[in-house]
């Protein structure tokens, strides 16, 4: 699972906070970095209430962090994101995306995709 959590699990964590912080639709600000400190404040405060100290690094909601440079693959490091908290923020990713679909009344998976919501799921699963 520890291989699982830093490959799969950080690319569809990655992918998410990109998709939601591409505009105001799910997330309110005006830049990406405002968006992605709203985020930030939504995980932080998922985190406390699962009283969970293994987290990600702030860095990961920021544009610069998850943006590669020019034809590079966005490489997270283990001291941003460890196996750990991934396998935690995949449940956040999860919850944050059933909330969007509160919120404009619509299926969660237009917010995943139908291959990311299956891989969290899935990933969800190994873990009941």
């Amino acid at each position: 699972m520890h291989i699982v959590h830093l490959a799969l699990g950080v690319d569809v964590i990655t992918s998410c906070l990109l998709d939601w912080s591409d505009d105001e639709r799910l997330v309110p600000g005006n830049s990406r970095d405002k968006r992605l400190e709203w985020l930030w404040g939504s995980y932080w405060f998922w985190c406390e209430g699962q009283n969970l100290s293994e987290r990600c690094q702030r860095k990961l909601f920021t544009a610069k962090g998850l943006k590669p440079e020019a034809g590079k693959y966005l490489e997270i490091s283990q001291k941003t994101l460890n196996a750990m908290a991934s396998r935690y923020m995949i449940f956040w990713v999860a919850s944050m995306s059933n909330q969007f679909a509160i919120w404009t009344q619509l299926d969660a998976d237009m917010y995943l995709g139908f291959f990311r919501t299956g891989c969290l799921n899935g990933l969800c699963m190994f873990h009941i």
